[in-house]
């Protein structure tokens, strides 16, 4: 549910589109709640269609600077709503910020938000960039349409040298828990994991972790909701003590450790 609280225009250039300012996205549980609010949306009208107004199929949809409030305790009945509702037309996002809070705190936000989702026959692909703690990120997430839906991401934050992709795959049966591999490096360092998720957990069934210096593997679990916590056995399977030796000495002559 939406609602138009400025005007609406209509423009010939640079192509046909109606113009609506400060329009207001309900939240989808609680409609007196504000989802987003939207400066300025354009939606985008193919020529052949400007003559039959009561068949008019827009193009796509523009938005500029829009405040997305994302609140963590809803994120599983968003989840499942989008899993069953494919957005219908593209859309272009510029100028954006995106604030995840808990309740009435704010947890974290996206500044500079640039987001664009497309959308054809078998697929449809999210990707966002913005400012994120203090670092740009970058988030692919793409949707393939099959008997079980498959979601590939992939998560860059280049100032930390932190890149992560994986797959996702999600039953269509709601109670089956959703399972997915995954793959984090961060420069020498490199975590692959076969996981499970389910009502703000993740299950680590089988992960190993790789560096210069070790090589291991680990199980266990993440929680998220209603506080972070975690729960992980680790296990050792070889370690080169002259190259630990090396970065000890190293960060002793840096860090002035011992």
């Amino acid at each position: 549910k939406c609602e138009i609280k400025g005007k609406i225009n209509y423009s010939f250039f640079p192509s046909p589109r109606i113009k609506i300012k400060d329009l207001e996205i309900k939240d989808i549980i609680n409609s007196n709640v504000n989802l987003a609010q939207i400066s300025s949306t354009a939606l985008t009208v193919p020529f052949n269609s400007l003559l039959q107004k009561n068949k008019m199929k827009f193009k796509k949809i523009e938005i500029d600077k829009a405040v997305i409030n994302f609140n963590l305790e809803n994120a599983n009945y968003y989840r499942e709503f989008f899993q069953h509702k494919t957005l219908p037309k593209p859309i272009n996002l510029k100028y954006g910020k995106i604030i995840f809070f808990d309740e009435k705190n704010e947890v974290a936000s996206i500044e500079n938000l640039n987001l664009i989702y497309k959308i054809n026959k078998d697929s449809n692909k999210v990707i966002l960039k913005g400012d994120f703690l203090n670092d740009k990120i970058s988030v692919i997430i793409k949707n393939t349409k099959n008997e079980n839906l498959q979601r590939i991401f992939e998560v860059k934050l280049p100032g930390l040298n932190i890149f992560s992709k994986g797959k996702i795959f999600v039953s269509d049966n709601p109670k089956k828990v959703i399972n997915g591999n995954i793959l984090i490096k961060n420069l020498k360092n490199r975590i692959t994991a076969f996981f499970e998720y389910d009502k703000n957990k993740i299950s680590f069934k089988k992960a190993s972790i790789r560096n210069d210096f070790l090589d291991g593997s680990f199980t266990g679990s993440l929680v998220f909701l209603p506080y972070f916590s975690f729960d992980i056995d680790a296990e050792l399977g070889s370690l080169n003590f002259t190259k630990f030796q090396n970065l000890i000495i190293n960060l002793d002559k840096n860090k002035k450790l011992f």
